[in-house]
């Protein structure tokens, strides 16, 4: 067994076309010293029933049923049970490669750093590995900064955290938020951190055709939820240097973007009209905090197209899913 444990926590609800992938991933792992928690959060389909049977099959699996209470309460309720030196997440209908946490592990170890990310990851878009790899270490301001600039993915997977920086500072997921949980988690601890490894190997597969998602079947109240957790993020901001603002007002203006696409692509625009067009002025009026910020290209481009005309980008992601044939 390897030196250190590694706590995987995975919060499940009505997973059950995708959980056992997702299963097989995590006990295939070549680290072998891992816990596996699983958090049923209620599900009224046969997940909870799926884990059990692989609780069964493999002793390093905990399985937690509770009541219905959401993907945070779920979380927390792992953060609670782990018992390992080290915390990464996983969610149920994704799944990992058998390098997941090996990787991952011997980056933050062999760096004595509190967290290491790796920022690319598989998807039904993009199934190909990078072709080189590339590390880099920041600070915890600079971490905040990548990750409001959305350099870094802004959920809890494909990273690894140690405890300590956790606990230590008593950060659990805000039990009201729904849309954006991980993104306030990840900006919690990067404050905190002293050192961060960054990676671009890929070692996670974040799936983009699930029709049961948080993040595709539409409501107006993920909208909201999630331009709350912007506000969340800003009451709770420790450091606030000019450039970290600059970020925030960027990462502000692309969650308000991203629930535009999201209307849009789930056609909620007619029930919602008002909401339509508070979101499109939005966007219109405040696109260029593009400038004051180190964003990608690609992100430079998706703004100016946002700014001039907001309904371009969701008319491409509908080509993109009939291109990969993506169902949803």
């Amino acid at each position: 067994m390897d030196k250190d444990k590694v706590s995987i926590i995975v919060p499940v609800y009505n997973v059950e076309k995708y959980i056992e992938k997702c299963l097989k991933s995590l006990i295939s792992q070549s680290y072998k010293n891992i816990e596996i928690i699983l958090i049923d959060d209620g599900s009224k389909d046969n997940s909870g029933k799926i884990c059990d049977e692989y609780k069964r099959k493999d002793s390093r699996i905990k399985v937690v049923h509770k009541e219905n209470a959401g993907v945070s309460e779920a979380r927390n309720s792992g953060l609670q049970e782990a018992t390992g030196e080290y915390i990464c997440f996983v969610d149920a209908d994704d799944f990992v490669m058998n390098d997941y946490i090996e990787y991952m592990y011997e980056l933050i170890v062999n760096n004595s750093s509190d967290i290491a990310i790796c920022t690319k990851m598989f998807s039904n878009f993009d199934e190909k590995q990078t072709s080189y790899e590339v590390i880099e270490t920041l600070d915890g301001e600079n971490t905040v900064i990548r990750i409001l600039n959305y350099r870094i993915p802004i959920g809890v997977y494909s990273k690894i955290f140690k405890k300590d920086i956790i606990n230590n500072n008593k950060i659990r997921f805000f039990k009201d938020i729904y849309m954006g949980e991980g993104f306030n988690f990840n900006v919690a601890c990067f404050q905190r951190a002293k050192k961060v490894m960054i990676s671009n190997h890929k070692v996670y597969y974040y799936r983009r055709d699930n029709n049961t998602s948080a993040t595709t079947k539409f409501s107006i109240k993920k909208c909201e939820n999630s331009l709350y957790a912007m506000k969340v993020m800003n009451d709770n901001l420790i450091i606030r240097s000019e450039r970290v603002i600059n970020s925030l007002e960027y990462a502000i203006w692309r969650t308000y973007s991203d629930v535009f696409d999201y209307m849009c692509l789930g056609n909620g625009k007619k029930d919602n009209l008002e909401k339509f067009k508070e979101y499109k002025n939005y966007i219109k009026n405040n696109y260029k905090t593009y400038k004051k910020v180190d964003i990608s290209k690609k992100d430079k481009f998706r703004a100016i197209l946002m700014g001039i005309f907001p309904e371009i980008i969701p008319f491409l992601l509908k080509c993109r899913r009939f291109i990969y044939k993506i169902k949803i």
